[in-house]
């Protein structure tokens, strides 16, 4: 699969430490999808590609996740809120969820759920993280 920026793809972030009993002998094999501890994202999630089309030809990607809304995610200086009659690729209203940034393998990746996101959203989402560094 080709990536490139702004694509929106579904990944498989690792798996819930708490799915694993203590008492069990594990072997890595069965980590094969990483294991996340406490509020790390975990399973299945869409994200979008940050990284530039250039640097998408290593075996990792910049994704940025798309996370369930909760209340007052509006709020969030790290969130942009999605409402779902806005975007077709949303089953509800959702947040993607800028301080999540992160370098994934390519391995992760599922499948692709829209080659591009809209212009406009990819305004929105560059905007957002440029403010995070502007001197007060």
């Amino acid at each position: 699969m080709n990536i490139h920026q702004w694509q929106l793809l579904l990944i498989h972030f690792g798996d819930y430490l708490d799915l694993f009993n203590d008492d069990k002998a594990y072997k890595k094999s069965d980590f094969s999808r990483g294991v996340n501890i406490g509020r790390e994202f975990s399973e299945p999630h869409m994200a979008i590609v940050l990284s530039p089309t250039p640097l998408c030809k290593g075996d990792t990607v910049l994704v940025v996740p798309i996370t369930n809304y909760t209340q007052n995610d509006e709020r969030h200086w790290d969130k942009i809120v999605l409402e779902q009659n806005r975007y077709d690729f949303l089953h509800k209203k959702s947040s993607v969820h800028l301080s999540a940034i992160r370098n994934i393998s390519k391995q992760r990746i599922i499948k692709e759920v829209r080659p591009f996101i809209p212009k406009s959203l990819q305004r929105s989402i560059r905007d957002k993280l440029c403010s995070f560094f502007k001197s007060p």
